[in-house]
C-alpha cells in the first residue's frame, strides 16, 4: 500500500498538536496542583494560628504542671538520697566494733590526766 505523504504530514502535524495539548493539560494539573498547596498551608497555619489562641492557657498551665512535677520529683530525690545516707551512716557506725572496756580506761585516764595535770600546776606555785 502506498501512503500518501501528505497523509503522513497531516499525522504528524496532530500528533505534535495533541502532544502539546498534553503537555499544556500536564503543566495546567502541575500549576493547580501548587495552587491548591499553597491554599492549603495558608488555611493549616491560618487555623493553627487561631487554635493556639484557644490552647494557650491550657499549654501554659501544662507547662507550670510540668514545672511543679519537676521540682517534686526532685524534692523526692533528694529527701530519699538523704534517707539512704542516714541508714548506711548508722549501718556503717553500728558495724564498728570496739571494746567497752578501752574506752572507759582512756577516759579514765584523761580524767586522770586532767588531775595530775591540776596538782602539778599547784606543786610547782
Amino acid at each position: 500500500a502506498v501512503v500518501s505523504t501528505q497523509s503522513t504530514g497531516a499525522r504528524l502535524r496532530y500528533r505534535n498538536l495533541v502532544e502539546q495539548r498534553l503537555i499544556a493539560m500536564r503543566q495546567e494539573y502541575q500549576k493547580m496542583t501548587r495552587a491548591a498547596c499553597v491554599i492549603q498551608a495558608v488555611w493549616r497555619g491560618y487555623t493553627t494560628r487561631n487554635q493556639l489562641w484557644v490552647w494557650l492557657p491550657w499549654l501554659q498551665r501544662r507547662k507550670s504542671r510540668d514545672a511543679l512535677q519537676n521540682s517534686c520529683a526532685t524534692k523526692i530525690q533528694a529527701v530519699f538520697r538523704g534517707y539512704l545516707l542516714r541508714r548506711r551512716l548508722k549501718q556503717a557506725f553500728e558495724s564498728m566494733t570496739y571494746d567497752v572496756s578501752d574506752v572507759d580506761d582512756d577516759v579514765g585516764s584523761l580524767i586522770n590526766w586532767d588531775e595530775d595535770e591540776e596538782i602539778q600546776q599547784e606543786n610547782e606555785c
